[in-house]
């Protein structure tokens, strides 16, 4: 049976006024006032669309039924809005406040204390951001990449992007600490374009002037251009994750974002799932997306590809993959992962054109997509990607005599492109929103500055080897080096990516000796303690894998379970734990060789003897047992006086695993890193 909440959705969208009345004179919204229902009051609040300000036959509104009856989270909602009047008399001169102490029931106390003082509850919903409400509202649209458009109504047209974007935040019910992430858009046919938080959305539609200026633009809201994909993975929130998806779903059938055949396939499975459910033989036949094929597979290979139905056999295929999987968010996340592959995923894209290296050769028209990790050059002609780069490879320079943006490169593939000049070659791309790509590269590239002086000062702490600067983003030497010594720093630096992708894609699978074999890691031999047949771990094990390799889940568990099982199967394997680990925080355990897991393992046991329940945790008699343990392993040769002073420096008698773990790192008792 549907939740209350999922009917009134449905009836929202059908014909149905939450304005109506019934027989008695009550609209849906003093209803809900009445029985204390905050779920659909916060639904029917949206835009003020359940007439918050309507009254019964005897003159009362929605906030002298909440306040009667004592509900607090109701009035809240309802003085947040404002065209409520707080001190609104009804047909027999009693204001919400009076009814409140006449009755005296439910939550009364902190109904009186909302009422005594509305204006410091004026933002209870968040839908304000810091303004000051006051009678002058203004109106809003924002529009959403499913083809939605909502209302956002704000006191003053002086407000700034920030606040437009938290009241849309707040609507939508996203979790506050996910707001940053979101932003304001301004887009027209001709440019989009995020908008500075704390400057006003109108006036900065104004400043753009060109091609039509705020005539022609709509605001979005969508994720901001500067979210990195370690922030983007963490989410957890449903509203959120459909957000994305709704974003990715359209970058991928407008051709925004460049796919193949396969691609397009792979998704249009996931989009049956996602709309129908399990594949059915008995409907899911030849003929079954006629006429809505363009709902499925990118502009650009809808017509120039494979024929209707060589496109349903094949989308029928991967949609039958998908079966039993009918947790919608699991399979939106499962979208978004695949998109994830791609270097101009979420990236903010400039149109413009490459010029050649003969003058007599028409320039090319690209796209040039950046995000937080790349840029990239797309073909607009095929829909392909010519080259990208990671914003280490990419040096940044603009002319802004001749309004160029012109960049060095190493790829053969931008031969055609090389311009030569007195010091370097350079790809030269030619836009009108100079700007626009001038600052958003500036911008990314001192990010990657700050991250990379950041780890390098990390690294130089825990004892680690500093960057090369050869591969960093500062200026190579001016001595110029030898043939010999470049030869070394080049073969030392393969050497460390070769080791690096080894450890994040196999987790320290090591070679045995002998040429081409290999030999399991100790981590992963931990991991098959508790596999089936298959190589596969229960989902209910995450936790106790976790403490074994050194690691206590504790709130993360459920949203780590959540994105293990998105498969709905209850089961994980091995290459899933590594591609979970090395999203998170956590990002140590693929930073260490054999040995140093060995010597961690080592740590581990010792905690695990004294703590035989795996509570993660241990205390008095136990701590004193752990202490013990690590000095007659020689492990460490510190005194048990120093160790109980460094474990339980506040002498609580009280040891949290994690705790433990990361002293024992940070005395460097037990390695943190490789490299």
């Amino acid at each position: 049976m549907l939740g209350l909440t999922t009917r009134l959705h449905l009836l929202l969208q059908s014909d149905f006024s939450p304005k109506a009345k019934d027989s008695d004179g009550w609209t849906p919204l003093h209803y809900a006032s009445w029985y204390g229902q905050d779920d659909i009051v916060r639904i029917l609040m949206e835009d003020w669309r359940g007439a918050p300000a309507e009254i019964t036959p005897n003159g009362a509104t929605a906030l002298h039924l909440a306040a009667r009856n004592g509900h607090a989270e109701i009035v809240r909602l309802l003085v947040a809005c404002p065209i409520v009047d707080a001190n609104q008399q009804d047909g027999n001169g009693d204001t919400p406040l009076t009814l409140c102490k006449q009755a005296q029931i439910n939550d009364w106390e902190d109904v009186i204390a909302i009422l005594t003082n509305p204006e410091k509850f004026m933002h209870a919903v968040n839908r304000f951001g810091k303004l000051q409400l006051s009678t002058s509202l203004h109106d809003f649209r924002i529009h959403f990449l499913d083809d939605t458009v909502k209302v956002i109504r704000l006191p003053s047209v002086e407000v700034s992007s920030v606040d437009v974007r938290n009241a849309t935040a707040a609507m939508l019910q996203l979790p506050e600490q996910l707001y940053d992430l979101f932003s304001i858009w301004a887009v027209s046919d001709f440019f989009e374009v995020e908008l500075e938080k704390n400057a006003n959305p109108v006036k900065q539609i104004e400043r753009l002037g060109y091609h039509g200026g705020s005539k022609t633009t709509r605001l979005f809201f969508k994720k901001s251009g500067f979210v990195t994909l370690h922030e983007e993975r963490q989410i957890l929130s449903q509203v959120a994750l459909k957000l994305l998806f709704d974003e990715s779903l359209a970058c991928v059938l407008s051709s925004r974002w460049p796919t193949n055949v396969e691609d397009a396939a792979h998704l249009a499975g996931l989009l049956m799932q996602i709309r129908f459910g399990d594949f059915n033989p008995s409907s899911h036949v030849i003929g079954f997306l006629r006429g809505a094929l363009d709902t499925f597979i990118p502009q650009h290979l809808l017509h120039n590809q494979l024929k209707t139905i060589e496109w349903e056999r094949r989308i029928f295929a991967q949609h039958k993959k998908h079966e039993g999987v009918t947790d919608v968010v699991s399979l939106h996340r499962l979208y978004l992962q695949y998109c994830r592959q791609w270097p101009y995923y979420g990236a903010i894209v400039f149109d413009g054109v490459l010029l050649k290296t003969s003058i007599r050769k028409k320039p090319d028209d690209v796209t040039v997509a950046i995000n937080s990790d790349y840029i990239s050059f797309i073909m607009k002609d095929t829909v392909s990607v010519k080259a990208y780069f990671s914003w280490d490879e990419f040096k940044h320079s603009i002319d802004q005599t001749s309004r160029r943006t012109s960049s060095s490169s190493k790829l053969d593939v931008l031969q055609p492109y090389l311009v030569p000049t007195v010091d370097t070659p350079q790809i030269i791309f030619v836009t009108d929103r100079i700007e626009q790509v001038e600052a958003l590269a500036t911008k990314m590239l001192d990010r990657h500055q700050r991250t990379d002086q950041d780890l390098e000062q990390k690294r130089v702490a825990q004892g680690g080897p500093r960057i090369h600067k050869l591969v960093s983003n500062q200026p190579a030497p001016v001595d110029a080096l030898s043939r010999v010594e470049r030869q070394a720093i080049e073969e030392r630096q393969n050497k460390e990516r070769f080791a690096r992708y080894r450890i994040i894609h196999s987790f320290g699978v090591i070679a045995t000796g002998r040429r081409g074999s290999e030999m399991k890691s100790t981590a992963e031999k931990i991991f098959e303690k508790h596999c089936t047949d298959e190589n596969l771990a229960s989902i209910n094990d995450l936790k106790i894998i976790c403490l074994e390799l050194g690691y206590w889940l504790g709130p993360e568990l459920d949203g780590a379970r959540m994105i293990l099982d998105s498969s709905g199967t209850n089961m994980f394997s091995f290459r899933d734990l590594v591609s979970w680990w090395s999203q998170s925080t956590r990002s140590w355990l693929y930073l260490l060789d054999e040995q140093a897991v060995k010597k961690r393992l080592e740590a581990v046991e010792i905690f695990l003897r004294n703590d035989r329940n795996r509570t993660g945790r241990v205390s008095d008699e136990k701590l004193s047992g752990l202490i013990k343990g690590l000095r007659s392993s020689g492990l460490t040769r510190k005194t048990e006086e120093a160790i109980r002073k460094g474990l339980d420096p506040n002498n609580t008698g009280f040891l949290p695993y994690n705790n433990y773990i990361d002293w024992m790192a940070n005395m460097q008792i037990i390695d943190d890193r490789m490299l």
